[in-house]
């Protein structure tokens, strides 16, 4: 939930202050930021290839916590499959208008898969760079 604190004089919200704690978890973040320009089976695919099992199932637990009114299975079958499922649950879940899912944050950058050039995270290879000195 935000509340408007300003309004500039052409209408466009000049500031706003958040009145909610933030609920922490990349995997999350990464979806709902990147929902808007990725397609769903390019989200389940990084997704899949970067993060282990242990963090969909953690991402899946935290969903749980805000979207009581939708089932969320778990899934059967091999390693690779339940993760591509699950994810595939998690970001309709996250995309899904009728459903009040939480905004969510990332504490830790280094944990959002590479996307393409135009999204590398520059601040990532800089680091790397002066950890190689």
């Amino acid at each position: 939930m935000a509340s408007v604190t300003s309004v500039d004089d052409t209408g466009d919200i000049a500031v706003v202050r958040h009145t909610e704690t933030p609920k922490v978890n990349e995997l999350l973040c990464f979806v709902q930021q990147k929902a808007n320009f990725l397609t769903l089976d390019n989200i389940v695919k990084l997704c899949s290839d970067f993060y282990t099992s242990v963090e969909v199932k953690k991402a899946r637990s935290r969903l749980l916590e805000f979207v009581q009114q939708k089932r969320l299975p778990k899934q059967k079958g091999i390693d690779i499959k339940i993760r591509t499922k699950t994810l595939t649950t998690i970001v309709k879940v996250c995309l899904d208008p009728s459903l009040n899912v939480p905004a969510f944050c990332a504490m830790n950058l280094s944990r959002f898969p590479p996307v393409d050039i135009q999204h590398v995270d520059v601040s990532a290879i800089l680091n790397e760079l002066g950890n190689k000195t």
